[in-house]
């Protein structure tokens, strides 16, 4: 990111304290003084027990080119570059969805009860033989963690793979707003968070909010065996399934092959047996994954091999 305090103030309709930092430079995002780069906008949150804004000093000592301030905190020092905001998480949240639509990667998007790391290292490893790929690290997969993965994706990503995580309904709705998946995959429906949730029913319906963002072409990637999923599922959604029994999924795998011809690149598909039952689920959703980014056949080849 190369950006000047004042074209992200015109992206995310924020005002500037001063015009004399209009030009001040901006190569990064971080919310933790501990992990401070130069040249990072430094977000303030406020918690319930801290206050990010008593930081804000440390965090310009530490590097940081500027900071969002909140604008109904006090005090705002004169001498700082500030962004000033209403909110600074609906600020950071709206940043993210900016530059994210100024990049337009693909975006694959994964949630589930289980597996969902897993499932974006596999895809990423697949990813990357092709494409410049940016994905989620550790576990920065809530309305903090996406929002911090997006804004700090290179500008010339072509794929962001990006984890969703939740604990109550709504999240993953507001999460999948921000990313806008073409892909959107569910692995599972497991038990995870049910004492907030109270069933696995509402866990699916929770899981199913990753639809609300899916552009209008988007893709969702579920198990064929989770009923729960099939009973909430809105008919208008265009989908794939996978599972272990071959002749009830979408999923018959698809070999592809590309070349081109006279300027164009054309796909051409043939079915193959593949089965990789030891692998599970996560494996499934990878190959409908690969059909729906065009990978080619030989490079998934090269990439399945170490597993």
């Amino acid at each position: 990111m190369k950006k000047t305090l004042l074209e992200i103030a015109t992206l995310i309709n924020a005002q500037l304290n001063q015009a004399q930092f209009n030009e001040t430079k901006v190569t990064g995002v971080c919310f933790d003084t501990r992990q401070m780069k130069q040249g990072d906008l430094f977000v303030p949150f406020v918690g319930e027990t801290r206050d990010g804004h008593s930081f804000v000093r440390e965090a310009v000592k530490a590097g940081a080119a500027a900071s969002f301030w909140q604008m109904d905190v006090p005090n705002p020092p004169a001498d700082v570059p500030l962004l000033l905001v209403e909110n600074t998480s609906d600020a950071f949240e709206r940043f993210a969805k900016k530059y994210l639509a100024e990049v337009a990667p693909k975006v694959v998007a994964i949630t589930g009860s289980n597996g969902k790391t897993t499932t974006k290292d596999i895809t990423r490893a697949i990813m990357e033989s092709r494409y410049k790929v940016h994905a989620t690290s550790g576990n920065f997969n809530n309305h903090i963690g996406l929002p911090y993965t997006i804004l700090t994706m290179p500008e010339d990503t072509e794929v962001a793979i990006l984890e969703m995580g939740m604990n109550h309904r709504n999240e993953i709705e507001k999460l999948t707003q921000i990313a806008c998946p073409d892909i959107a995959i569910i692995t599972n429906i497991g038990e995870a968070h049910i004492e907030y949730l109270g069933s696995r029913e509402e866990i699916a319906k929770a899981k199913l909010e990753i639809i609300l963002g899916l552009k209008q072409e988007g893709l969702l990637i579920y198990p064929h065996e989770e009923t729960l999923i099939k009973q909430n599922l809105p008919k208008n959604v265009q989908t794939e399934t996978f599972g272990r029994n071959i002749r009830r999924t979408s999923t018959h795998l698809l070999l592809l092959r590309k070349r081109k011809e006279r300027g164009s690149l054309r796909i051409w598909t043939q079915k193959l047996l593949f089965t990789c039952l030891s692998l599970g689920n996560t494996m499934y959703s990878t190959q409908w994954l690969r059909y729906s980014l065009r990978v080619s056949s030989t490079l998934i080849q090269q990439q399945r091999k170490p597993l």
